[in-house]
């Protein structure tokens, strides 16, 4: 989340802080379910796989300070508005390929005096209509952290890389400053790490363990970052880099630059090779399709148990499948 922009206001205006937004962090990825059942009809059906959505939410908020203030012949204060504020904060946004929506109140629902909010994935940003009270300076900033968060995620699949160290807003106000090249007040400030985080993320660098893999077996879905969806499925041979962990699955970038969560067994070799001995047992495809009967002496790469019925493996063309016990 972002603490609000506060150098520009000269001496005479300044005022003691309030209370900075929080940020909104919703990272799920459920695990692998399902099980194997009997129904009444005898018909054995294999476990399907699934993925849980990640979600993210990202706040920028600003002690509501005037743009100039001078007092009325009785003594009050007078607010004026930055009567721009709007056409302003549309031209950085512009820039970066976002566009606003305008709420009045809080930007990011629950998050106090919140005036901007970005969520991860959507080429829209929420700002408040409390930026009028907002310079110039501030309302650029407040767009252009939030465009970075989106320039953030469109690299690493996530707004919160493991590069940023516990310190994404920071990096994501050194990637405002030194990456987008944009002027003016700063919200959280960054330092010289984070500077160095931000152009890391700038190449494409998100995590510290990050690599390329290849992709072993045929048949583990790719899963989309904002949904339990499927984008499409991995094909033996396909290069993947790693960008990071979410639950038990990978973030990673594939090499048309596409943002998915993939599991390890994707490019997990088999250990070993195991014969069936038994007619009797099914094999079904990983991640669904219609189920055979395997026959006795076809050979399987050994991968990993799945349940107490079945284990995960890899068949003679390189496809993964889940084959009953019962035939080894």
């Amino acid at each position: 989340m972002l603490r609000a922009p506060h150098r520009p206001w000269p001496t005479r205006h300044r005022r003691a802080r309030g209370l900075l937004a929080g940020a909104l962090a919703l990272v799920a990825a459920a695990s692998l379910v399902g099980g194997l059942e009997a129904p009444s009809g005898g018909e054995r059906v294999a476990p399907a796989a699934d993925a849980g959505p990640v979600h993210e939410a990202d706040a920028v908020g600003v002690v509501d300070e005037p743009v100039r203030a001078t007092r009325l012949a009785d003594g009050r204060r007078a607010v004026p508005v930055n009567r721009h504020y709007r056409s302003q904060a549309r031209a950085v946004a512009k820039r970066y390929g976002l566009t606003i929506r305008w709420v009045r109140g809080d930007a990011c629902r629950g998050v106090a005096r919140s005036v901007g909010c970005y969520t991860s994935g959507v080429r829209s940003i929420t700002l408040s209509t409390r930026l009028a009270r907002q310079p110039r300076a501030n309302v650029r900033f407040v767009v252009a952290h939030e465009a970075a968060h989106h320039r953030i995620y469109l690299r690493c699949g996530t707004t919160r890389p493991p590069v940023a160290a516990g310190r994404p807003e920071h990096v994501t106000d050194a990637y405002a400053a030194k990456v987008l090249s944009v002027r003016g007040a700063t919200g959280y400030g960054y330092r010289r790490s984070d500077v160095v985080a931000a152009r890391k993320i700038a190449r494409g660098v998100c995590w510290s363990k990050q690599r390329t893999v290849t992709v072993a077996s045929t048949g583990a879905p790719l899963y989309a970052l904002r949904s339990a969806s499927t984008r499409y499925t991995l094909s033996r041979g396909a290069r993947l880099t790693l960008l990071g962990r979410a639950g038990d699955l990978y973030v990673v970038r594939d090499s048309r630059d596409r943002l998915g969560r993939v599991r390890p067994i994707a490019w997990t070799r088999p250990t070993r090779t195991i014969v069936v001995r038994h007619a009797g047992g099914l094999a079904w495809p990983y991640g669904g399709g219609p189920a055979r009967w395997m026959r006795v002496g076809e050979r399987y790469g050994y991968l990993r148990p799945y349940d107490r019925s079945h284990v995960l493996a890899r068949a003679a063309g390189g496809r993964l499948v889940l084959v009953e016990r019962r035939g080894f």
